[in-house]
């Protein structure tokens, strides 16, 4: 037994040391955040509005009844006063059909449009959720690269400035290269603060959607980003007719459009009379004082079955009122929702573009980076061969520095127009992310590396 603890713990660092994948966090995402959460209440919410507006259409019974001991007096002239004491008892069942109620009929109609893109709700709030959480997941990324890369030219300034010191002490060297060198080491302290908070701020942030503590993230295999994989197939148009077809902030306004549609019936429905067939069975005894006599209890049976209608003649101009008011309110929701498809079609033709183009924008990153490199390689060769100075060093490595970010972002950004692309057209996430996580690998950066 005493070998258990020791167990958990292995099996809990093994755990603990699985990197992080976009799938995983995905899904732990949907499990916990509370909006995310709450717009599926919501959308649970809007599913029963059917089954609510379809109960005004269907009979209607109810059952009530009333039981009772009394003792009356009655007084009757030229015969005296009389005492009784009796049981009464009352119930009745009563049932009303509506036959014809056209708010009723246009209120159904709306309840159902309105419920059966409840489903809607939900995918929004899911596409807002994986934005963000992806949105998050990549400036963490980003940031542990530039984390990484400025603590390789730390160490690689701090090389330079000791040689700048052996190099004042020899004499072969001037102080200005050591001040200049020692700046750099300063300034990127400082650097390297501000990017760790920002980390802090990020990674709280992402933890923020899984519901969760982060565990290790993975590391960006270039290898495995190939356009391929990853640029749309079809032509813009496929996934414009697409995004109109599953978006689901255009469905949404599309059934808000077609349930106003609904509301103008609904007031119209204010100028026609109401139909409703009645039905009743009741049954009592002894229920009014005058019909007791000594011979016992008097009963009753009573049955109806009838039409009852309601014209309406005059409500002050209330119901003229409503109409217009609904009509222009079907107005405001259709203009919006043409103002709506537009402005989807030109989103889905821009991040069309930037996935398509970002493919090449990161192949133009990739040569920057590489002529930076050699840039850099060569500028150490000439200070070797005394014909560049420090500070062209420095600057060579700035700049090296700067393309490696430059392409880490690219990619990264490229990643994202990706997927919000896809949720404009209703993304299977899961597939998605199963693929994106090729992508990434176990994160080996343990330590500090050189900008080779």
């Amino acid at each position: 037994m005493k070998f258990w603890p020791l167990l958990v713990l292995l099996f809990a660092g093994a755990a603990c040391a699985e990197p992080e994948s976009l799938l995983r966090l995905y899904r732990d995402a949907r499990a916990n955040h509370p909006l995310y959460l709450a717009a599926r209440a919501e959308a649970a919410a809007e599913a029963e509005r059917e089954p609510i507006a379809r109960g005004r259409l269907l009979p209607n019974i109810n059952l009530s009844g009333s039981y009772g001991q009394s003792d009356s007096k009655r007084t009757t002239p030229g015969a005296g006063a009389e005492r009784f004491e009796y049981d009464n008892y009352a119930y009745s069942l009563n049932l009303r059909q509506p036959l014809f109620r056209m708010q009723e009929f246009a209120e159904y109609r709306k309840a159902g449009i309105l419920g059966r893109s409840a489903e809607e709700i939900a995918g929004r709030a899911e596409n807002e959720l994986v934005l963000g959480m992806v949105t998050t997941f990549l400036e963490l990324l980003l940031l542990d690269e530039r984390l990484h890369l400025q603590a390789a030219q730390r160490t690689a300034a701090l090389g330079q400035l000791a040689a700048a010191r052996r190099g004042f002490e020899l004499g072969s060297g001037t102080r200005i290269d050591v001040d200049e060198v020692q700046a750099r080491v300063d300034l990127l302290a400082a650097q390297t603060y501000e990017l760790e908070h920002q980390r802090a701020f990020r990674q709280r942030e992402l933890e923020g959607y899984v519901g969760r503590p982060l565990g290790e993230l993975p590391e960006f295999v270039a290898e495995a980003f190939t356009p391929a994989q990853f640029l749309p197939s079809g032509p813009v148009e496929e996934w414009v007719a697409g995004a109109l077809a599953a978006n689901h902030d255009y469905r949404l306004l599309a059934a808000q459009a077609e349930a106003a549609q609904q509301d103008v019936l609904s007031a119209r429905a204010g100028h026609y009379p109401t139909l409703d067939l009645v039905a009743s069975a009741g049954r009592s005894s002894n229920d009014n004082l005058s019909s007791l006599t000594s011979a016992g209890d008097v009963r009753y049976e009573t049955n109806h079955l009838g039409l009852q209608i309601n014209v309406p003649l005059f409500a002050g101009g209330q119901v003229s009122a409503q109409l217009r008011q609904a009509q222009a309110r079907a107005t405001q929701v259709r203009y919006r929702l043409e103002e709506f498809r537009a402005r989807l079609e030109r989103e889905v033709r821009r991040e069309y573009d930037n996935v398509s183009r970002g493919w090449e924008m990161v192949r133009a990153l990739e040569l920057a980076e590489r002529s930076a490199q050699q840039s850099a390689r060569a500028v150490g060769k000439g200070i070797v061969a005394g014909v560049r100075s420090t500070t062209d060093l420095l600057v060579a490595e700035q700049q090296h520095i700067a393309a490696k970010v430059d392409l880490a972002r690219g990619r990264y950004q490229l990643l994202g127009s990706l997927l919000k692309l896809k949720s404009m057209v209703g993304a299977a996430y899961d597939t998605d992310f199963q693929r994106l996580d090729a992508c990434f690998r176990k994160n080996n950066k343990n330590g500090i590396h050189d900008l080779k």
